[in-house]
């Protein structure tokens, strides 16, 4: 990670990550690297294509939460235990995989220290589980804290010999935010909108609600008696479904 400009690949005191003879990477740790427990950070992480997340259910959503909270009690010593690594399919990205749609240096939020250095900071993938997909991600200066840099659901991380190197387009998932400025946009170039592009803001989190400009009237008489808009419609929501 950057920190005050200093280049990342010249770190005081970080061991170079070496291949096995089977290719697998393992992290030269120190003894007290060996203790810490896994930590993981998506601030690196973004949806590309092929490897977006809105079709994807709360049931895979669930089944990702479930394998970080398995491997958060690990350590990066993991990495030297061959039975972990076969549980976890724990192994290094091929980027040579027939049909790959992605390359290391598509992953255009990784910062450029640890994009352009793929000897210490190679990428690895880790399993879901056999039909959920893997995450994909490397360790930091310290190997405790692994960066998640893409989610796959659809496997087209290692597209499969057994299904002809087909890999399955994906969606992205809209943040809320992002849905809202869709929508202003698409209704601020439209003649007839159902949509006025009105907006309500309340507290300090980003809460956006269109409306009708019919519903004004009734959005100011809340406002007078101190109503949250946002709380009525929740509630109304609450007691509606």
């Amino acid at each position: 990670m950057p920190n005050g400009g200093k280049n990342l690949t010249s770190s005081p005191g970080r061991k170079a990550v070496a291949l096995s003879p089977n290719g697998v990477t393992k992290p030269q740790l120190a003894t007290a690297g060996k203790e810490k427990k896994i930590a993981f950070s998506f601030a690196y992480f973004k949806q590309y294509r092929f490897f977006g997340l809105a079709d994807v259910s709360a049931t895979w959503f669930a089944s990702l939460l479930d394998r970080l909270k398995d491997l958060s009690d690990k350590s990066a010593g993991i990495m030297g235990d061959y039975t972990a690594r076969k549980q976890y399919r724990i192994h290094p990205v091929e980027w040579s995989q027939p049909n790959i749609p992605i390359q290391r240096a598509d992953l255009d939020a990784v910062p450029k220290d640890y994009l352009n250095n793929d000897v210490e900071y190679p990428i690895l993938q880790f399993t879901i589980s056999k039909s959920m997909g893997r995450v994909a991600g490397f360790f930091d200066e310290e190997s405790s804290v692994f960066y998640i840099v893409l989610l796959d659901p659809k496997h087209n991380l290692q597209p499969s010999k057994d299904h002809g190197y087909k890999v399955d387009d994906t969606t992205p998932l809209p943040t809320p935010y992002e849905v809202a400025l869709h929508l202003t946009k698409r209704c601020s170039q439209a003649a007839t909108c159902p949509v006025v592009g009105n907006k309500i803001t309340d507290d300090d989190s980003f809460r956006a609600v269109f409306y009708d400009n019919d519903d004004a009237e009734v959005i100011a008489s809340l406002r007078k008696k101190g109503i949250s808009f946002y709380d009525a419609f929740r509630q109304f929501i609450l007691e509606n479904i």
